[in-house]
């Protein structure tokens, strides 16, 4: 891959700013990019906390800046302060990323803009760091200026060929045990370039179980003979998911099932937990490294969905009373938020649970019209439980018995 400097100034506005942007994202994972408005420019925001963020503004400016390039990032950064205000985030640091090293006199007016908007820190990126960050990310670099993403468009070829077993192998044989170690160095090598995810591969003797790992987007397996190659893919960085995304198309048929129909209204209203049986789904999964394809007489499992941020949470803790006929409390019991989750049609399933799992109390929200109903569970089963756990239970569960 090569090395040699990018002429930065050549670039068209949108392959800069877009190029740059997401080499920022590759730098800071957890950074995302808007364009914030038709004054030009791409914004990344990149989490620093609580409600907080730094900002990187993306301009290209290769010729001059003057006074009318000056008022524009003026301009965008008042914007963005005045965003940061209204949704209640903070700016702690701003970055302006442009292809030119900074002047004295400009550097100065900016300066004094950052104060009157109480932002702590700020840099002026310039050719100096977007060099430094090309060395970093070479790959991005291949990708997105010099051709790279057609080439790796065959190398995907190449490695879907090679994990369905069209190569390196004679036609009608299995997979050997002598033949792994080779197959998964060529699998390295053809996936080794992928700018936005990244490949694990390996081997075992039965399917892949589910796992929750960091930045992990899929995992595949193929059998070959008694054994089964697994290849887990993981996103870079969070701007990839977007750049490239995964997408499903999935058919699901609960003809003569009500028990299914109704399990998929629920994970369609509030995200609940969903299992297809293999009689009565289908997919069309899109998945990096050419790894997706059509689905049938397959098992489909959907995890809940959490709920996004940015608007009001419940409360992560509650408490219950257990009243008496004449409407006094005689017991109470503090339970803590174990899952908030929301449905693609805009419900909420908001869950609270006491420590031991035994009493949980689960509410689901319809709005337009507003509709909430309310389940409320207990388990009397307490064998295995030590005593210390069930202090406050037990007492709850009896009262509600008298």
């Amino acid at each position: 891959m090569s090395s040699e400097r990018v002429p930065w100034s050549r670039l068209d506005s949108g392959e800069f700013e877009h190029t740059v942007a997401m080499l920022v994202c590759a730098d800071h994972p957890l950074g995302q990019k808007f364009t914030p408005g038709p004054d030009g420019g791409i914004d990344v925001f990149v989490p620093d906390g609580d409600s907080q963020r730094k900002v990187f503004q993306v301009k290209n400016f290769p010729l001059k800046f003057a006074g009318a390039e000056f008022r524009q990032v003026r301009k965008s950064l008042r914007a963005v302060a005045e965003t940061s205000r209204q949704e209640g985030w903070t700016i702690t640091e701003w970055h302006l990323v442009i292809p030119r090293d900074s002047t004295p006199g400009y550097r100065a007016r900016i300066e004094e803009e950052i104060k009157s908007l109480g932002i702590p820190t700020w840099s002026w990126m310039g050719l100096t760091q977007l060099d430094i960050l090309a060395a970093r990310h070479q790959e991005l670099i291949d990708y997105y200026l010099k051709g790279g993403k057609d080439r790796f468009a065959d190398q995907l070829a190449e490695l879907t060929a090679i994990i369905r077993g069209d190569t390196t192998l004679a036609s009608g044989t299995r997979l050997q045990p002598a033949d792994v170690g080779e197959r998964i160095r060529i699998l390295q090598r053809a996936a080794n370039n992928d700018p936005h995810y990244r490949y694990h591969f390996g081997t075992s003797d039965c399917p892949p179980h589910q796992v929750d790992e960091p930045w992990l987007v899929a995992v595949a397996a193929e059998q070959h003979g008694p054994m089964w190659l697994h290849i887990k893919v993981y996103a870079k960085f969070a701007a990839a998911l977007s750049e490239r995304p995964i997408t499903t198309t999935v058919q699901v048929d609960v003809t003569g099932d009500p028990a299914l129909a109704e399990s998929f209204e629920q994970f369609l209203n509030f995200g609940t937990d969903l299992t297809i049986p293999s009689s009565a789904a289908s997919a069309e999964l899109n998945l990096p490294g050419g790894l997706g394809g059509t689905i049938d007489n397959a098992e489909i499992h959907f995890t809940a969905i959490t709920a996004e941020a940015g608007g009001p949470e419940p409360a992560s803790s509650i408490t219950v009373g257990v009243r008496d006929a004449t409407g006094d409390v005689v017991a109470e019991l503090r339970l803590e938020r174990k899952s908030f989750t929301s449905g693609v049609r805009g419900g909420q399933r908001i869950v609270w649970a006491d420590r031991t799992g035994k009493v949980e109390l689960a509410l689901r929200a319809r709005f337009g019209p507003v509709e909430v109903e309310a389940d409320f569970r207990m388990n009397w089963d307490v064998h295995g439980q030590l005593p210390g756990d069930l202090i406050w239970t037990v007492p709850a569960l009896v009262d509600t018995r008298r």
